[in-house]
């Protein structure tokens, strides 16, 4: 018999079932596996939106009290716009992005209700367009005032160093000190994609080797905490410090964890949101190296200054000093220590109190050895972030510093809501370079959601072509084919890490610059060119990088969507010149309708693009031949599950009807086509809607599919 094929003209339920991490694969409660694919939501909620906090903007922080988020990632009266497209372009998941700072600016324990009140708002309105949301606080390089996002500025001062001090003594660098805005463009002062050196830079090492390492690196730091969270997670491990006071790193952890549990006591009845991000792509500092060690040692080294811990300890205490700075190799292809570099030429010192010992002097890392004139910097023991200060043993941290620290997150979330679903982190270089994770110990229903990107094409901002090279297999890759296998193989590799775990991926970044070869795409589009083909380069990456995903059904938050994007190399996202938003107000024509909601989107070919969201067994093929317009799903059948698969098609690719055949001929799937109908300004819009295709077998087997166009030529998908 020829499978029962109905047409529902009717408006998707925005029910979500609840989701969990089981084995290899998320599940929904009817046992079916989800494939999530969405959006990081967005790449300017890391700045405040009043007063603008646009890296491009000129910026001392002296206003940091009184900041306010509310309107990132855009404001209410246009959510239920940007949330339509994102439905459109086939989102079913969102990374929602906030940060310390945004909930806990005004000072400790001083949270912003305002703020928190509209974030949960804007998670509501996710749930009612059918979008999953997982919530990250997020950060970069640990702070606005140290050339990322994160932390609020009031924490410096708790630690003894004065965030004023930071430009002028070359301790971070930051495009608001660095960049001149009227020049615009490209500037030396200020190179593009270097914001990732900060890590090295004083401010920053200094803040996470105490954020993960406060505990066994400078026991003595004790700060007074208010009272509050703080004090209440350290007494859980150590009961043997003065009342009222607690370790620098409980003091650290307590206050971002409190302020990830703010926005969780908010939106824990709301079953769409199914978890947290631990963070951000959280870095050791000091932690593992030796005292004279530049951090070299791995194979992709960012550039930048080669800062060791001396270097930098020097330097916050007003000396000047000489840096390598990191030259790329050709012959070794990485970057290594080349041309010196003066730094804190005008001897300024970061920190409050320079007099005083600082918490690493007071316990031996180092000590100042004064003279008549001046003093200089000797080190004590050159591994003792290498090796355990009481024990002598080598310092694993992984297993030591950040695992327990992820431990102590699901504890305190799960205390809120128990099936929250942890979405787990490690170092972004350390995982690229080995996904492995058999050796961290996480708690149950936990997510790898390390992130990937082409590394090259990131720094940049080209296809290096017909020669690449792969980093982590340490080869030459030829030609775009080359470039697929790579994207392909590395994945497997965090695959394989996952399946180890015995946990799911869910990639939580990857993506591409869209200012490409100097903002080419931009050039032309302002010219008047609007055909597709101004970005074959963005949608061939971005279809390469979806290919490596379906290969291995992995769930994926694509970096990233931002309202407020602008076609312009100092702004981009409005931070740090990054521009990898695929829509961007000056992308909006127009001349086309109001109610387009593809209008605004970049290298839309690249990512909209057909996927099963629900499949009814175990997935074992998923292919798009963007192409020739012929995606595949083959899945093996279980029939004690009573919910059908859902297969995504966009009207992008398949304008008019499409075929679907059954390869293995089985007569036993019922086949339902029911529209996806657009929402706009709370209308229904039954135009160019895409489709879902429901699949349900009532007998256990093998259900091959294949979804194609009537006449198998190439899809034109042009905006209209």
């Amino acid at each position: 018999m020829e499978p029962l094929e109905q047409e529902k003209e009717k408006e998707e339920k925005t029910y979500l079932p609840k989701l969990q991490a089981l084995s290899t694969h998320f599940k929904d409660e009817k046992g079916r596996v989800v494939i999530l694919r969405g959006f990081n939501l967005g790449g300017d909620s890391k700045l405040p939106k009043t007063p603008d906090g646009s890296t491009w903007i000129k910026d001392t922080f002296s206003n940091h009290l009184n900041v306010s988020f509310i309107g990132r990632p855009f404001e209410l009266n246009e959510a239920k716009n940007h949330f339509s497209r994102l439905r459109r372009w086939g989102c079913n998941c969102v990374r929602l992005l906030s940060t310390w700072e945004a909930i806990e600016h005004f000072g400790p324990y001083k949270y912003d209700e305002s703020y928190l009140h509209f974030f949960t708002q804007i998670c509501e309105m996710a749930g009612q367009f059918g979008i999953y949301v997982f919530i990250d606080l997020h950060q970069d390089v640990w702070s606005r005032m140290t050339g990322g996002d994160g932390a609020p500025c009031w924490i410096f001062e708790k630690i003894g160093l004065d965030y004023t001090k930071f430009d002028l003594a070359d301790c971070a660098l930051t495009m608001q000190s660095k960049y001149d805005i009227n020049i615009g463009g490209k500037q030396n002062s200020y190179p593009q994609m270097h914001w990732f050196s900060n890590f090295r830079y004083p401010a920053n090492a200094i803040m996470w080797t105490l954020f993960f390492g406060g505990r066994r690196f400078t026991p003595q730091f004790l700060i007074q905490d208010e009272g509050g969270f703080a004090t209440e997670l350290s007494k859980k491990e150590n009961n043997d410090l003065p009342e009222g006071f607690v370790n620098i790193q409980d003091y650290l952890q307590g206050h971002y964890i409190g302020a990830q549990i703010q926005i969780a006591r908010r939106v824990a009845h709301m079953s769409h949101v199914i978890g947290f991000d631990t963070f951000n792509e959280p870095c050791r500092g000091w932690i593992g190296s030796p005292l004279h060690s530049r951090q070299t040692e791995l194979k992709i080294s960012p550039p930048g200054l080669g800062w060791s811990a001396i270097n930098a300890f020097a330097v916050s205490h007003g000396l000047t000093q000489r840096i390598p700075k990191l030259e790329l190799s050709i012959l070794q292809l990485k970057y290594i220590p080349g041309s010196l570099v003066t730094v804190n030429s005008n001897q300024t010192p970061i920190w409050i109190d320079n007099n005083a010992l600082d918490p690493f002097e007071i316990a031996g890392v180092y000590r100042r050895v004064k003279n008549e004139t001046h003093f200089t910097i000797e080190a004590l023991n050159n591994n003792y972030f290498v090796q355990d200060p009481k024990t002598g043993a080598i310092v694993d941290f992984d297993i030591e510093h950040l695992t327990p620290f992820v431990n102590r997150i699901a504890t305190n979330l799960r205390n809120i809501r128990s099936d929250w679903i942890i979405f787990f982190e490690r170092e972004a270089i350390h995982a690229l370079l080995n996904p492995d994770i058999t050796h961290c110990n996480l708690p149950p229903n936990i997510v790898n959601a390390m992130h990937w990107y082409d590394g090259a094409v990131l720094q940049l901002k080209k296809v290096i072509l017909p020669i690449t090279f792969d980093v982590f297999a340490g080869k030459l890759v030829f030609f775009l084919s080359g470039i697929q296998d790579m994207y392909k193989n590395q994945m497997q590799r965090i695959h394989r890490a996952s399946l180890a775990k015995g946990c799911p991926t869910l990639i939580g970044e990857f993506g591409i610059p869209m200012d490409l070869y100097d903002g080419e795409a931009f050039k032309k589009w302002a010219a008047g060119v609007r055909h597709n083909e101004i970005w074959y380069w963005h949608t061939t990456l971005l279809d390469m990088m979806y290919n490596a995903l379906d290969e291995n059904f992995f769930s994926a938050t694509l970096w990233n969507y931002t309202a407020s994007n602008f076609n312009n190399a100092a702004k981009g996202d409005n931070w740090n010149q990054e521009d990898l938003s695929v829509f961007s107000q000056d992308q909006i024509d127009p001349n086309l309708p109001k109610d387009n909601l593809d209008n605004g989107g970049r290298a839309l070919e690249g990512f909209v693009r057909p996927y099963a969201r629900f499949i009814q067994g175990i997935p074992q093929l998923m292919n798009f031949d963007r192409k020739n317009c012929i995606f595949i799903l083959r899945y093996q059948a279980d029939s004690k599950i009573t919910e059908p698969t859902e297969i995504f098609i966009p009207f992008l690719h398949f304008k008019t009807d499409f075929l679907i055949e059954f390869e293995n001929g089985n007569e036993f799937t019922n086949l339902i086509k029911e529209k996806l109908y657009d929402r706009i300004d709370d209308q229904i819009e039954q135009m160019n809607t895409n489709t879902i295709v429901k699949l349900f077998s009532n007998v256990d087997g093998l259900v091959s599919i294949k979804i194609k166009l009537p006449n198998k030529k190439s899809n034109s998908c042009l905006l209209c």
